[in-house]
């Protein structure tokens, strides 16, 4: 056995699974070929470069880590610069902090490159005008737009009101529960990013472990191969019958059919009912 620590990464179709009567059959045709075979052999076996994907699985894995990419850069976009105009604490015992939009390179060329309006047009839009998906009430105050976690964790703002001065300056006032951190450069973001911090991590993984499983990649490339034709009785009963034709014909040629599936991070045996 080998005295050093290694490791490798092994891909499903790098792995055969035999029964016990099985292996003892396999020993008994070749004993010598697999008494002689050492550790060393087995691992540059696993180390091995080849790429034995079809077109379609090599075509799956690009798409769907483009539409990763894509949801990455569209969080970053949502990642505004700001500078701290003011800070004190009120009478309550909270803090209030004014912020403002600034100029940032690699924020407005991000920008133009996924067709979306400047930084500061669409935090206005977020905070006044309300033009965004959702209204965003809770925002994070963050010391970089590299959707990296924050060393002295996250500081959350909740937004109050705006201000303009003579300049018509927009002014944004937040309160926070603790003293507002002080960093070198600010960005604030949409509600907490603890979630889409875990979300993108989630998915990356994900993708990590589709691209060594041949098997789940073909379920997503073929998915009706995959459907298993069951003997269950269709149950025509009230319910039923209160459907309207096209649903009782939808309902009748997807019943009693299974269908493996891939859900969250596993494959699933799901029935189509």
């Amino acid at each position: 056995m080998h005295k050093e620590n290694c490791s490798s990464t092994i891909k499903s179709d790098q792995i055969k699974i035999y029964t016990i009567p099985e292996a003892r059959q396999l020993y008994r045709n070749n004993p010598g070929k697999l008494s002689q075979t050492t550790w060393s052999a087995i691992f540059r076996q696993f180390e091995e470069t080849t790429d034995s994907k079809s077109p379609e699985q090599k075509s799956l894995i690009k798409g769907l880590a483009a539409c990763h990419l894509t949801e990455i850069a569209y969080a970053r976009a949502d990642i505004f610069p700001v500078e701290v105009v003011d800070r004190y604490a009120s009478e309550d015992g909270t803090w209030l902090i004014k912020l403002s939009s600034i100029h940032s390179i690699d924020a407005e060329a991000l920008a133009r490159s996924m067709g979306l309006e400047p930084p500061a047009v669409r935090l206005e839009n977020k905070l006044i005008k309300n033009l965004g998906e959702f209204e965003a009430v809770t925002w994070s105050l963050i010391s970089n737009s590299l959707l990296a976690r924050e060393e002295e964790g996250e500081t959350l703002i909740t937004f109050q009101e705006y201000e303009t001065n003579n300049e018509d300056q927009l002014t944004y006032v937040f309160n926070c529960k603790t003293p507002p951190p002080h960093f070198k450069q600010y960005f604030i973001a949409p509600d907490s990013l603890q979630g889409t911090f875990r979300q993108l991590s989630r998915r990356a993984n994900a993708l990590d472990k589709l691209e060594t499983h041949a098997e789940l990649m073909n379920v997503l490339i073929h998915p009706q191969q995959k459907i298993i034709t069951t003997q269950d009785k269709l149950p025509e009963n009230e319910t039923f019958k209160n459907l309207d034709n096209s649903k009782q014909d939808t309902f009748k040629k997807s019943y009693g059919h299974y269908q493996y599936i891939l859900f969250k991070d596993r494959l699933e045996l799901v029935k189509l009912t």
